[in-house]
């Protein structure tokens, strides 16, 4: 019996491990040296990935510097409020001028102490960083989900 639940602990311990560098490669948008729409949406679902399997340290990476900055203490409450179902990006304007876009993503989620499902369709802004050749959110509403409505 124990040499089941090490082997099972192994098998889980090493698919996480490889979820976790898939969302890293996500957020990165595989290094790509140009923005497009294509390494965007894998950008945001590499974060959304993230959140839902509450793998806070690769959706911190996906962060511009001054959302980092608040980020673990959003991610505290998040962690004790609420667990992600899914995301879906709903629409995405992309503005490769200024090398910006503005998305709506639809999360499904439930609260802990009450887990009917709820959703909710919330605005996202990402801007490509030349520096690090990945795009970076500037702006979220996921603390709109910490104000429950019922």
């Amino acid at each position: 019996m124990d040499r089941f639940k090490n082997s099972s602990r192994a098998f889980l311990t090493a698919c996480l491990t490889v979820l976790t560098v898939l969302c890293l490669i996500s957020c990165g948008s595989f290094g790509s040296k140009k923005p497009s729409q294509e390494n965007l949406t894998v950008a945001v679902e590499g974060f959304n990935a993230a959140l839902h399997w509450e793998d806070y340290k690769v959706a911190y990476t996906c962060l511009s510097p001054p959302l980092q900055e608040k980020f673990w203490e959003l991610a505290d409450k998040l962690h004790a409020t609420l667990r992600f179902m899914d995301a879906q990006v709903r629409s995405v304007n992309l503005n490769e001028e200024k090398q910006s876009a503005t998305l709506q993503v639809s999360y499904r989620f439930y609260y802990l102490h009450n887990p009917s499902l709820q959703s909710r369709t919330l605005q996202m802004r990402l801007q490509f960083d030349e520096k690090d050749k990945m795009w970076r959110i500037v702006h979220h509403e996921l603390k709109e989900l910490l104000k429950e409505k019922i």
